[in-house]
């Protein structure tokens, strides 16, 4: 006969869900081959091959190759000693260019590629100071580029000789300017001054006089110019000008008045055209998802699209000369490949594949899937989460442990797309659950705005309840949740551990911020940045007590779980001197905590080395302590 108290355990046991014996280890080197280019696509004129630049598994960092479309086989061009940024192409195809920084400082400078695309030279930048290109005349030989280098708090609008570099001023001193768009002629250009994320006045320029005059502002309302039509005397516009969401408006330049095109309450829409392909995109985002929609024209004639249900629609291109067309298709289940279709031949077509991603021996089958989690916080908002795991561990009795993902931003959200870092964690044994808490986008302006002036606070709640809910799942133990994130989302982590020292078994973050004063004296002086950060975050002074409360730096004494922590060494948003007095502070008090400093690498984290540290490093950090 068994004894009583030695059944009764048994009983527990039997009923009691299973914790996996040996969690399922996939190494980065593995991992890695699944490749992920930097953005889109270029194709060669030819249709044969396309130009991109992308991290193969031999790389320290992103570099040029060309991709072959019948081979689907990368083939490197240009090794430019530093990470390549934004490739980008005139409008008569003859020039080819690029961004770089150093080593991750942000400060961009213009470089042109050369004929063979195997060298390069630069065109155009300041050391210090950042350049960004907006656009090109249509014979090619004037760049319109945005630099701060006269002042480095005012982004003006030069015009920019291809040939020489030698450049003009054409938008007024002291007006700073975010974005641009210049009309089909030359003529004009329509001027962003932002002042935060949440609003934006747009200015005319004339670019012969050089002189720009007001034509859209109001208080707490986004005005982003998308394209001037190409033969009316119209501004498209992306707007939510007296509305909770975001949609698509045009203004006719003889009496600016707003006039409504693409609209819809549940959704953020936004607008584009491009007049090499004569082509316009309109994009729906909501609940975490995302649809591209193509019209013929400027939204004239709508094409039907071969895109599966509830794909991710990315990184449209055309071939030049032609009707056909590349596009990156991709779910949170699949990284996806490019893939070639014609414009206007149907949603029947078949699309045919000039890319292999996925080159890793990892089973499909394993990848994580996403669901949504719907649960209410500690006020009574409804927060949207995303869940992602394998679909075989819903239903295999076992539960496993968890990561809680706090998104970067805070103006930003988790979607149903592919994301490797998660993909990572799940191949990896972790239940991966991303909230979009109060102040994520995707969800309207007023939810948007919960957390100005609150960094720390009820977002931190969303969190914690979220957490909560995630434990109930019966794949999910709820004794081994832990919480990693990066940027906002690593302060996030470090306030949660903070507020709630036994929420969570252990935490992990890299490019955080952890005092709310240091940061605020990082932030760059440009209009934008600083209206967008005095907003959201507070007044150094006159919210004193309020950042102290809510700066982790000051409360390290309740921090009680074990820390992982990661600080890029030329990060200009989140800097190393603020994250090097945290730890230290930490290791006076004898808090458990790990630190590394990663040289050479900026806020983005673009180096191999640095990636593999991150990734492999919160596997190997959690589960030291499950």
């Amino acid at each position: 006969m068994v004894p009583l108290p030695l059944a009764l355990a048994l009983a527990v046991l039997a009923a009691a869900p299973a914790r996996a014996a040996e969690a399922p280890r996939v190494p980065f080197a593995e991992f890695e081959k699944v490749l992920a280019p930097d953005g889109r696509v270029w194709p060669l004129d030819n249709g044969e091959a396309s130009l991109a630049v992308i991290r193969l598994p031999k790389d320290d960092y992103p570099k040029l190759y060309r991709l072959e479309h019948d081979s689907g086989e990368f083939k490197r061009l240009l090794d430019a000693g530093r990470p390549i940024r934004e490739l980008w192409r005139d409008y008569q195809g003859e020039r080819w260019y690029f961004l770089r920084d150093e080593n991750g400082d942000e400060n961009f400078q213009i470089h042109r590629l050369s004929d063979d695309f195997r060298g390069h030279a630069v065109v155009y930048g300041h050391k210090g100071r950042r350049a960004t290109i907006v656009d090109a005349s249509p014979d090619g030989k004037r760049l319109y580029v945005l630099s701060n280098h006269e002042d480095k708090a005012v982004f003006r609008l030069y015009r920019v000789d291809a040939a020489t570099g030698k450049d003009e001023a054409v938008s007024p001193p002291g007006l700073s300017v975010d974005a641009a768009v210049i009309d089909p002629y030359e003529k004009r250009a329509a001027l962003t001054q932002s002042f935060g994320n949440n609003e934006s006045r747009v200015s005319l320029l004339d670019l012969s006089t050089k002189e720009a005059k007001p034509l859209l502002a109001r208080p707490d309302t986004v005005f982003e110019p998308a394209f001037f039509h190409p033969e009316k005397d119209e501004l498209w516009l992306v707007s939510d000008e007296g509305r909770d969401r975001t949609g698509c408006a045009k203004v006719d330049l003889s009496s600016p008045t707003l006039a409504w095109t693409f609209v819809d309450d549940a959704k953020d829409l936004s607008c584009a055209y491009d007049r090499r392909a004569d082509l316009s995109i309109l994009s729906e985002r909501y609940d975490g998802r995302g649809v591209m929609r193509l019209f013929e024209g400027v939204f004239e004639s709508e094409a039907k699209t071969p895109f599966p249900d509830r794909s991710f629609a990315s990184d449209l291109a055309w071939i030049r000369g032609s009707t056909r067309a590349l596009v990156r298709l991709r779910a949170y289940d699949n990284p996806g490949d490019y893939y070639a279709f014609e414009l206007w031949d149907g949603a029947q077509q078949e699309l045919t594949p000039v890319s292999r991603l996925n080159r890793s021996a990892i089973d499909p089958k394993l990848f994580g899937q996403s669901r949504d989690l719907r649960y209410t916080s500690f006020d009574g908002l409804e927060i949207h989460g995303i869940v992602y795991a394998p679909e075989a561990w819903a239903a295999d009795g076992v539960r496993r442990p968890a990561i809680v993902w706090p998104h970067g931003g805070p103006d930003w959200a988790e979607s149903h797309d592919w994301r490797a870092i998660f993909q990572f964690w799940n191949l990896n044994g972790f239940v991966v659950f991303a909230p979009n808490f109060r102040g994520s986008l995707g969800y309207g302006k007023r939810f948007e705005t919960l957390n100005d002036r609150d960094w720390g606070g009820g977002h931190i709640e969303d969190l914690v309840w979220g957490k909560r809910e995630l434990a109930k799942l019966p794949f999910v133990d709820p004794e081994r949740v832990f919480i990693a994130g990066g940027s906002f989302g690593g302060y996030s982590t470090l306030q949660a551990v903070t507020k709630h020292p036994t929420e969570f078994r252990a935490a992990a973050a890299f490019v955080a911020l952890a005092n709310l004063f240091t940061f605020l004296k990082s932030i760059p002086p440009d209009p934008a940045w600083q209206s967008e950060f005095g907003r959201e975050v507070g007044d150094p002074v006159k919210d004193e007590a309020l950042l102290r409360e809510r700066s982790p730096y000051f409360h390290a004494d309740k921090v009680k779980v074990p820390l992982r922590i990661w600080q890029a060494a030329n990060d200009v948003r989140t800097v190393q001197s603020e994250m090097d007095a945290y730890v230290a502070k930490l290791k006076e008090l004898g808090t458990p905590v790990e630190y590394t400093v990663l040289a050479d690498e900026g806020h983005g984290l673009q180096r191999k080395e640095s990636l593999e540290k991150v990734l492999q490093g919160t596997v190997d950090f959690f589960r030291k302590q499950l």
